[in-house]
């Protein structure tokens, strides 16, 4: 099944594999973020709401791979609201993502890089966080690889430039709406 967000050209892929006939089958989320693998790991959230609310089922702390690739092993089946939320990115949310028993796949593309404090709003303070730190390397003390929106080991005019171009976008929450 494909569905697409109708606010972003986002797009979120599911598939299930299952032989589930009488057997009890596990039920994991592998997810694919878009992503460039010089930035490593990074921390992420994926929060599961109640469709069409602000309900909070479930919440899983997860590491983006330098892949762009995460796993949730073990969660509920049933039509969830999802909202990932990488760290020094805006949270995006995906409505009725359906789970089902087997093994699920998600893809989710298009984050929008600039929350370095993880208020999930690109504002003045994450311009003044990237100004205090700009042109620090890897190595120094004072540099932040969260900053670093192309990880190529400097913060630097195009790190701002990508902060820029997201200053004032708001990222997702619940109860997410047809325009998110």
């Amino acid at each position: 099944m494909t569905a697409r967000n109708l606010g972003e050209t986002s797009e979120i892929l599911i598939t299930a594999d299952c032989g589930c006939a009488g057997t009890q089958i596990e039920t994991t989320l592998n997810g694919s973020v878009d992503w460039n693998s010089n930035c490593g790991e990074r921390d992420a959230t994926v929060k599961l709401y109640q469709p069409g609310t602000s309900s909070l089922e479930a919440s899983y702390d997860v590491s983006i791979q330098a892949d762009g690739l995460f796993n949730i092993p073990e969660l509920e089946t049933g039509t969830f609201d999802v909202i990932v939320k990488v760290e020094g990115y805006l949270a995006k949310g995906i409505q009725s993502v359906e789970v089902e028993a087997g093994v699920n796949n998600v893809v989710v593309d298009f984050l929008v890089f600039g929350d370095l404090n993880d208020d999930n709003i690109v504002d003045f303070i994450d311009l003044g966080a990237l100004s205090g730190i700009y042109l620090s390397q890897v190595g120094q003390g004072s540099y932040n690889p969260i900053a670093d929106a192309n990880c190529d080991g400097i913060i630097d005019f195009v790190d701002l430039g990508a902060l820029s171009g997201s200053y004032l976008i708001i990222g997702d929450v619940a109860p997410l709406s047809a325009a998110q």
